[in-house]
């Protein structure tokens, strides 16, 4: 994980303790909450790391790919618990499409050299279940969550051919905060920070005759921020 990465964990960690405080500041008419969202944001930073081939000889190894800027959309359902109500579960969609570009890759190993990937369709989408704290301030609620995400990928290069990578389990993170536009508290505004992690395996991608293996394996990071709408029940 980058340092940057470890930076930006770290606020959503700040941001979850600041979170925890105002779950045992809850007001005493306190009540169940169930909400819907929709979301929607530029995906940025994204990078696959920690690059390797599978089926061939073992320890080849390639320097980072970077990853396209995507547009992310997301949807998500949450429920605050009376007894707890300012902590809560979340379970949320999200689809990116973080394509690579042709783009040159240092190959170490037993194999020495440059590869060029080619230009290749990438689409993620993830479903994650997280725990989420918040604080009640008035018409303003920062919260920030975490939990635990399935990840399913494809891979699909310029001839057509496909990989995928179904289910795999990773990490995800958000921070936050909601601005009610409704003295109800029923509408919200809702920005939002996401990082997701996970490891990906990918089939059937190099030609066998390139000696490098057939398989591409690595490290999926991604950073979202997102803007949407919450609706409270």
């Amino acid at each position: 994980m980058t340092s940057r990465s470890i930076s930006l964990v770290g606020q959503v960690a700040l941001i979850a303790a600041i979170g925890c405080v105002g779950v045992f500041n809850a007001p005493q008419d306190s009540f169940a909450e169930f909400y819907v969202a929709g979301q929607l944001g530029p995906q940025l930073s994204n990078n696959f790391g920690n690059v390797g081939a599978t089926g061939g000889p073992a320890g080849v190894s390639f320097s980072d790919v970077d990853l396209n800027n995507s547009l992310a959309l997301g949807a998500k359902a949450g429920y605050f618990f009376p007894q707890v109500p300012n902590l809560g579960l979340e379970v949320s969609a999200s689809h990116a499409k973080p394509n690579i570009n042709a783009q040159p890759s240092v190959v170490t190993g037993p194999v020495p050299g440059i590869f060029a990937f080619d230009r290749t369709s990438l689409r993620v989408v993830t479903v994650a279940v997280n725990v989420i704290a918040r604080a009640q301030i008035k018409s303003f609620e920062p919260y920030a969550g975490v939990g635990l995400g399935l990840f399913f990928a494809r891979l699909k290069d310029a001839a057509g051919a496909t990989s995928s990578d179904n289910g795999v389990p990773g990490f995800n993170a958000l921070a936050g905060y909601r601005s009610f536009l409704t003295d109800d508290r029923r509408l919200a505004l809702v920005v939002e920070y996401n990082y997701q992690r996970a490891r990906l395996n990918f089939s059937n991608v190099f030609d066998p005759s390139v000696g490098l293996g057939t398989g591409l394996r690595g490290d999926y990071e991604a950073h979202a921020m997102m803007v949407g709408l919450s609706y409270h029940f």
